[in-house]
């Protein structure tokens, strides 16, 4: 559900696809009770699944696929398969979710880890992710690293903003604090907010953007700190982030977490942005 799993996997791939002129069908697992997939499928060389679990109607999908010997590369971008690391502890969540959608979180490994067993080949985000799914799948099973790279839509902003003239320095001076998700919220609350505190305390001018799901701002900071709803739309976010002069990506050090790409730095870097972020194996 969150923009930069399709953008990043789905939509990228399917780009990259047209780009070797492969021919290509997009089929959203919503779909499946919509669309005539079996009919679909006896065209088809390749089923790319893209981080989906194997629920009733997907085991359908794809018992279909291997039933007419289609290859299933299964790609995915998450340790979500591993229950005995996603979720974090509920406590990480600082309070976006409750113990129910933490229950909820956890009862779905099972679904992301039998899809991984459908897979002919697997296709991971990092290698410290590809070395995860290698103990989980078969050895014959090859599973390879296919990183998130910079978006074409991306890179042409970053073209044109250097072609422009050299924008002066801002004042304010403008950190940015993008998450889409409701996850590593404590070591936001328990790290960077304190430390963040007292610099703006002493540098009145400078600001804060928050993009996502924050609460409990103090008010005395609420002229140099803004919330913004998480965005919804790729260059919606890339618009906002390309204000900051500083971008920061806090999160907590965990196997989860090392197995994270690279895209938070990659789009700043391309807007000349410099970040402040978590160290990870990946």
């Amino acid at each position: 559900d969150l923009f930069q799993c399709y953008h990043y996997r789905v939509q990228q791939k399917l780009e990259q696809a047209k780009r070797q002129n492969l021919v290509t069908d997009y089929l959203d697992i919503t779909e499946l009770t919509q669309r005539n997939w079996q009919r679909l499928l006896l065209d088809v060389a390749v089923l790319y699944a893209c981080r989906i679990p194997a629920t009733i109607p997907e085991i359908k999908l794809l018992c279909y696929a291997k039933g007419l010997g289609i290859t299933i590369i299964y790609d995915i971008d998450d340790l979500i398969f591993d229950a005995t690391a996603f979720p974090a502890a509920l406590e990480t969540y600082a309070g976006t979710i409750d113990e129910t959608t933490h229950l909820h979180l956890k009862m779905d490994n099972p679904f992301f880890l039998n899809a991984l067993k459908f897979a002919d080949v697997c296709v991971a985000s990092t290698l410290a992710l590809a070395q995860e799914i290698a103990e989980q799948v078969n050895a014959n099973v090859p599973v390879i690293v296919h990183p998130n790279v910079l978006p074409y839509d991306l890179y042409h902003l970053a073209q044109a903003e250097q072609r422009a003239a050299q924008k002066k320095r801002q004042t304010p001076v403008t950190i940015v604090y993008g998450s889409a998700t409701q996850a590593h919220k404590q070591s936001f609350y328990e790290m960077f907010l304190p430390a963040v505190l007292k610099v703006l305390k002493k540098m009145p001018q400078l600001r804060l953007v928050l993009i996502g799901y924050f609460a409990g701002i103090p008010a005395e900071f609420k002229k140099q700190i803004s919330v913004l709803e998480p965005c919804s739309d790729f260059m919606e976010y890339i618009n906002l982030l390309k204000t900051a002069d500083i971008s920061v990506a806090i999160l907590e050090q965990s196997r989860l977490t090392d197995t994270k790409s690279e895209i938070k730095w990659l789009e700043a870097a391309a807007l000349s942005i410099p970040s402040i972020v978590t160290p990870t194996k990946a």
